[in-house]
């Protein structure tokens, strides 16, 4: 990485271009974006009514896929995997990011519409990518709420205080292991707790059977514009 501007990548020996293509949209691309100042979490988002819905969890609680059963929806994807989180008008904001999502074969199924189009290119660890550039955001949306995804009984949501938001936030923090011992530790912090204090965060309890991740949807869906 160089100022944030710019990745740099050597010839990848023959057969581990999936490797390269996943640490590109991953690690590399998360390392830019803190180069550039913004806060990146572990994290998808989608617009919906005019602010950013986001979803954290660690890997395989469903955060591409709940995102992608919005998007068949027809809601606006805004970043996939690597949220990066800014000011906007004093608000946090999300900036969006690309027009990719990285899905299992099992979570395909969400895409009956057409709202999306797959790729002949595969990501690291299997995962295909998905291409979703009709009427994809250009400008930063304030962020609404933070959807921290966990497994048992539900669906349901259940409230947290800030001080576990932040805890939360700090977790699924992508380049928390980045800062160890840098001098931009004290301001990685200052945007957590900006974020904590700016978006409502609250835990998104889904049930194990990502077949019903519609259902889950609906209810995200139906909150949203509630508070719309």
């Amino acid at each position: 990485m160089r100022a944030g501007r710019e990745i740099v990548v050597d010839s990848a020996p023959p057969g581990e271009a999936e490797t390269v293509c996943g640490l590109l949209l991953g690690p590399a691309f998360a390392c830019l974006l803190h180069q550039r100042g913004h806060l990146v979490l572990h994290a998808s988002a989608v617009a919906m009514n005019g602010t950013a819905v986001a979803f954290l969890g660690e890997s395989g609680k469903g955060k591409s896929t709940l995102a992608a059963a919005l998007v068949s929806r027809g809601h606006r994807l805004l970043a996939d995997d690597i949220l990066a989180g800014s000011s906007h008008d004093r608000v946090a904001a999300v900036i969006p990011g690309v027009p990719l999502m990285k899905l299992w074969p099992e979570a395909e199924s969400v895409f009956d519409d057409g709202h999306c189009t797959p790729t002949p290119e595969k990501s690291c660890k299997g995962k295909r990518i998905w291409k979703t550039g009709r009427n994809f955001p250009r400008k930063a949306l304030p962020l609404g709420c933070i959807n921290i995804l966990e497994e048992g009984k539900g669906p349901k949501f259940e409230s947290i205080d800030s001080g576990q938001a932040l805890l939360e936030l700090i977790r699924h923090s992508y380049t928390a292991r980045l800062l160890m011992g840098t001098g931009t530790a004290a301001s990685h912090f200052q945007q957590v707790a900006k974020v904590a204090g700016d978006a409502k965060c609250r835990r998104l309890i889904r049930g194990q059977d990502l077949r019903r991740i519609d259902n889950l949807a609906r209810m995200v869906e139906e909150d949203a514009t509630r508070k719309g």
